[in-house]
């Protein structure tokens, strides 16, 4: 069995890690500690800024700079965020009512301390004062002006793609790696996603694509809860 030049090395010499390891960011449920850990243990943390406003965002960045100085990826959403009335929070809170009381937990509300923010300016503004490593976008495409402006810095990007349309589009802006992601990852997904046999059956179609653009092969990290021996088999060839 062949093994990819990416899956056996190069990953870790695009990222600047010991080891092929990226752990998943997991917004809402982690914070800097997890990120320094993977990163320290030779792997790359990743920190969720989605469900951070940016002076939370700034506050983790100093955290987790302050815990490694190992790289680290910061990973964002790029959707395009609901536009939710006042009658529909009424609704919605309403009808969910019963379900709180009976759990004894309080009405969340509007509570924007938690809603999932798409990439943009403040996020942008704040991660320009650490620059790291890597930045990974994931629920949608980000814009090219954001791109550009972020290489500029040096750093190494991550694009999420659930289509062959979105994998192509990824390698023609000069992402560094494109995350294969089809609907087995539990929905962590975009929109009418692929199932990734197919994604995984064009890699070379994309990594072709992205060879004319840019004379440069693409790093494709494939992230699924297959176990181990399927994702052996989907990066041999």
């Amino acid at each position: 069995m062949r093994t990819s030049r990416f899956a056996a090395a190069g990953i870790e010499q695009l990222l600047g890690i010991e080891l092929p390891v990226i752990q998943a960011p997991m917004a809402g449920v982690q914070d800097a500690a997890l990120a320094a850990a993977i990163s320290n243990a030779g792997g790359l943390g990743s920190l969720p800024g989605a469900m951070l406003n940016p002076a939370a965002l700034e506050a983790e960045l100093h955290t987790l700079t302050a815990m490694t100085d190992e790289p680290f990826n910061v990973n964002f959403f790029c959707h395009e965020a609901p536009v939710v009335s006042s009658e529909q929070q009424r609704v919605w809170q309403q009808r969910l009512a019963g379900y709180f009381k009976e759990l004894g937990i309080a009405d969340p509300g509007a509570n924007a301390a938690s809603s999932r923010e798409p990439f943009g300016k403040a996020a942008m503004s704040v991660l320009e004062q650490f620059r790291p490593a890597v930045v990974s976008f994931h629920f949608g495409l980000p814009q090219p002006a954001q791109l550009d402006q972020i290489k500029r810095w040096g750093t190494r990007v991550l694009g999420c793609a659930t289509t062959v349309d979105e994998a192509l589009w990824l390698a023609n802006q000069g992402v560094d790696a494109v995350i294969a992601q089809g609907l087995e990852a539990g929905w962590c997904v975009r929109r009418d996603p692929w199932p990734q046999a197919p994604l995984l059956f064009h890699r070379r179609r994309v990594r072709s694509r992205l060879c004319a653009v840019r004379r440069k092969q693409l790093a494709a990290t494939i992230l699924h809860r297959c176990g181990a021996a399927r994702m052996q088999q989907a990066v041999a060839r």
